[in-house]
């Protein structure tokens, strides 16, 4: 192959996506939106919003996106047109991880690959959100 030809190859490259950045909003506890743009977040699954946990995965989503604007990379993946993308908040933070460590999402293997197993273990073992023992009410 000439020195021209592997120019050719290299510039004819797509380029990365541009990281999505900027203030965000919640959409559930594992959806937000930037602007019209909805994300889905990476590797995890959260309870429904219209259910109790779901209800507070938001609110902790919602505390989240509060404390400044989100940076996310996208996967290339889609779902239900929603961007699949891995985001970090405003201090750097994995935002799935958060969501999966307060025991308000599950880490998701197929997707993640078992990303977030340590973060939805020790949530498990604190007894939290989802892994909390059963009320009688």
């Amino acid at each position: 192959m000439g020195r021209s030809q592997l120019t050719r190859d290299i510039s004819a490259a797509a380029p990365s996506p541009p990281p999505l950045a900027g203030p965000a909003r919640p959409i559930d506890g594992d959806t937000l939106a930037l602007g019209p743009t909805r994300i889905r977040l990476w590797g995890i699954d959260a309870p429904e919003a219209d259910t109790p946990l779901g209800r507070q995965a938001t609110r902790l989503m919602s505390e989240l996106l509060s404390q400044g604007p989100v940076r996310c990379l996208d996967t290339g993946g889609r779902s239900h047109d929603r961007i699949i993308a891995r985001c970090q908040g405003a201090a750097g933070e994995d935002l799935a991880e958060q969501v999966v460590a307060a025991g308000l999402a599950v880490d998701w293997p197929k997707f993640s690959g078992g990303h977030y197993a340590p973060a939805e273990s020790a949530a498990r073992k604190a007894r939290l959100g989802l892994h909390a023992p059963a009320r009688a009410d």
